[in-house]
This record gives C-alpha cells, sequence and structure tokens, in this order.
C-alpha cells in the first residue's frame, strides 16, 4: 500500500527564527511521522500519548531548521497506513508554547479524527 504525503501551508509569525515543530496527540487516536521539518529526534510514526511523554513523545534532538520571518512554509508528514486515526499538528516555540495550531478546525474537536 502507497503512503499519503499531506501539505499544510501557513505563515511564520515576525519573531519566529528557529522553531520546533510537534505532533500532539489525545488518547493515542493519533500519529504521524514528519518529513519537512524532520523530526524532533527519530522520523517515527508509532508514538503516542499513552507510552510516551508530551509534547512530541521524544526529547529535543539537535535537529532544529530556522525560516525566514513572515515567510511561508509547507509541512508535510507521512502516515503508514490509513487506520482511522486523527492528527493534530502545531508549531511551538523553544519553550513548547504553542505559537500556531496547524490542525484544520473540525467542530469543536481539538485534533482531526478518522481519515480525513
Amino acid at each position: 500500500m502507497m503512503a499519503k504525503l499531506r501539505t499544510i501551508t501557513g505563515s511564520i509569525t515576525p519573531w519566529l527564527i528557529a522553531f520546533t515543530l510537534c505532533v500532539s496527540f489525545m488518547n493515542s487516536s493519533a500519529h504521524v511521522g514528519l518529513t519537512f521539518p524532520p523530526a524532533r529526534k527519530f522520523d517515527l510514526d508509532f508514538l503516542d500519548n499513552i507510552r510516551t511523554k508530551p509534547p512530541c513523545g521524544m526529547p529535543r534532538g539537535t535537529i532544529k531548521t530556522s525560516l525566514v520571518s513572515g515567510s511561508t512554509f509547507n509541512v508535510t508528514w507521512h502516515l503508514s497506513y490509513p487506520h482511522r486515526g486523527g492528527y493534530r499538528l502545531e508549531l511551538m516555540d523553544s519553550q513548547e508554547r504553542t505559537l500556531l495550531d496547524l490542525t484544520p478546525k473540525n467542530g469543536n474537536e481539538s485534533f482531526i479524527k478518522g481519515n480525513p
């Protein structure tokens, strides 16, 4: 089965130089592997919030992505197989505070459920 690649486009806040993109999960309903920007340490798509610590399932690594302030960027991730799970993508600063929620809103849900 071919893996799907999804893309979201957003813009960077003026003071943002470097960022860490994290995938947050609720009740282990989601998991993906980041392809750009690179994952914190490993590009694993099986991390969940039951067996791993928030916000991203693993500690920060040495990989950092720097972007030009005000520029546009594409976030891409890989889902190994469609499994009616879900996802939530957030842009976070170095103190792990959410700067930008990249998850499309679906009612009052804080993450996308099912196969969008």
